[in-house]
């Protein structure tokens, strides 16, 4: 196949690739962020903690860093059992 003939195909294919805007992104991170206050808000700390990635870091501060879902989870519902109240994210 020619060089030109690849060159416009490629090209009519980026014509329909769509970058992702910085709008949606955000609004993706808040949609998130409600999610997790009302995980929070009901005590459901392994909720919470399906934000997480089954190896996934958290870093509270004025603590050491947690590692994995499960202890992320610990975290958090020691949080709620301390009862610490309502958790706002601001993004």
């Amino acid at each position: 196949m020619p060089r030109s003939v690849i060159l416009v195909l490629l090209a009519g294919l980026l014509a329909f690739v769509q970058p992702a805007r910085a709008d949606d992104v955000k609004a993706a991170i808040e949609a998130g962020n409600v999610k997790m206050e009302k995980d929070y808000a009901a005590g459901d700390a392994k909720a919470i903690a399906e934000a997480y990635t089954e190896d996934g870091v958290m870093l509270p501060p004025d603590a050491t860093v947690v590692k994995g879902r499960e202890a992320v989870a610990k975290l958090w519902q020691s949080w709620i059992d301390d009862g610490l109240k309502n958790l706002k994210l601001k993004t």
